[in-house]
């Protein structure tokens, strides 16, 4: 009587669910959610751009973060059709509350370069 294994053919090490690359942004996700939270019910939505156009200084840095979040925005369309993923939620996220859209995709993006779904598992003789 031959007994069989499971064998995983993935191929390599398996990496854990919440790995380093996984956990940082999504601290830095919930932590700024809630600031952003706590700005916008303070000051309202739109209170930002009030200040930002009353002040040069101000005005300066949401040219720069307009010009920061443009070039992540590229990046996110890019890297979510390498791995074959939907974009367009995060890119609304991006445009409505800033860095928490490109956040929250690091967080929910896909492993890997390309998002193929995992090899089943066979069975092999053991032998």
């Amino acid at each position: 009587m031959t007994s069989e294994v499971m064998v995983w053919r993935g191929g390599g090490r398996q990496s854990p669910v919440m790995n380093l690359s996984k956990i940082v942004p999504a601290a830095l996700l919930a932590s700024f959610s809630a600031l952003t939270a706590e700005v916008v019910i303070a000051d309202g939505y739109t209170g930002w751009i009030r200040i930002a156009l009353q002040n040069r200084s101000a005005g300066i840095l949401l040219v720069d973060l307009t010009l920061a979040l443009g070039l992540v925005f590229t990046w996110m369309i890019r890297d979510a059709r390498q791995r074959r993923a939907t974009v367009w939620p995060f890119a609304v996220l991006t445009l409505l509350l800033g860095s928490v859209g490109p956040l929250a995709y690091l967080v929910l993006r896909p492993s890997g370069t390309q998002a193929a779904a995992p090899r089943p598992m066979t069975t092999v003789p053991n032998g």
